[in-house]
């Protein structure tokens, strides 16, 4: 083939090459086109890879400089806390001891967590004690699901806060003195949820009013929101089933249950269409427990 017949690059597969060297690069070696058409492809794709290759090595330079400042300062703070350790250790010891021995045994291996790398013998026999009590405390408050509210404990547990969130239903607390936070109901005074953390329970309760509400939720007909259960008891007791409206439906939440009631319009026994109404008392899962008014 003479070179006046080799096929010329046109502009989509020039685009192509440009940028998607990857997959356009190879097209150039059917037959057909020049030797240097085939090398200029080729060495636009070459060019990019290594370009690709430089910047990731210099990224990942980078990274490890980054990583390696990091763990750098990380050392220089144990390092600062170690030499702030020795110079203060008596106050820092008697700080720990003495929230200790008032029962705030959190608050007292919160003292020395600062001073976890610190070689000495005094404190790590403090810090071994104190996370002793402090897991067995914590034990025993983990323990309180479903269970009483352990007013006896109070004075060994220190006094428990009440947190935001709390409401006529729920009371959200915490115990500083172990790190517990729990979810009790007010009703029966019955701890729902005890966990590690400030946080753990106020969570729990947001978890549980969520999935709680879509538990209801999903009762209802997402098309006109009446009850689906209680549509079909209903129906059963209408003269004409197929002449059933719906108008509206409301519910109202009693914890344990739910009162919903429905208004609608459907064929008394002489055929007029009037307004009607049920009200029901229904279970948490949708299921009808009784009617308790029609008409």
């Amino acid at each position: 083939m003479t070179n006046n017949s080799y096929r010329e690059i046109s502009f989509k597969l020039a685009a192509g090459i440009i940028f998607f060297p990857m997959i356009f690069s190879w097209v150039t070696l059917k037959e057909g086109y020049s030797k240097e058409s085939r090398i200029s492809a080729f060495s636009w794709l070459t060019i990019l890879v290594l370009l690709s290759f430089v910047s990731n090595f210099t990224e990942n330079q980078s990274f490890q400089k980054q990583e390696q400042a990091k763990l750098t300062h990380i050392k220089e703070i144990k390092n600062q806390d170690s030499e702030f350790f020795h110079k203060n250790k008596q106050q820092i010891l008697t700080e720990a001891e003495n929230l200790f021995n008032k029962g705030k045994i959190f608050q007292s291996s919160q003292v020395l967590s600062k001073y976890q790398n610190t070689n000495d013998v005094e404190l790590n026999k403090l810090k071994l004690t104190i996370q002793a009590k402090l897991e067995k405390f914590q034990t025993e408050a983990l323990s309180i699901r479903n269970s009483p509210l352990p007013y006896d404990k109070w004075e060994i547990w220190g006094y428990p806060e009440t947190l935001e969130g709390t409401n006529n239903k729920y009371w959200l607390a915490y115990l500083p003195n172990i790190d517990i936070s729990f979810l009790s109901k007010k009703s029966n005074d019955v701890v729902l949820f005890s966990g590690n953390s400030k946080t753990a329970a106020k969570s729990y309760l947001n978890n549980f009013m969520q999935e709680r509400k879509k538990l209801i939720e999903s009762q209802f007909s997402a098309w006109d929101g009446s009850h689906i259960n209680l549509n079909r008891i209903l129906k059963t007791s209408l003269h004409d089933p197929d002449s059933f409206d719906h108008v509206k439906t409301r519910y109202w939440d009693y914890d344990t249950f739910i009162i919903i009631q429905t208004k609608y319009r459907a064929n008394n026994a002489f055929g007029t269409k009037v307004l009607g109404s049920i009200k029901a008392k229904a279970d948490l899962n949708g299921n009808i427990i009784e009617i308790i008014a029609q008409n």
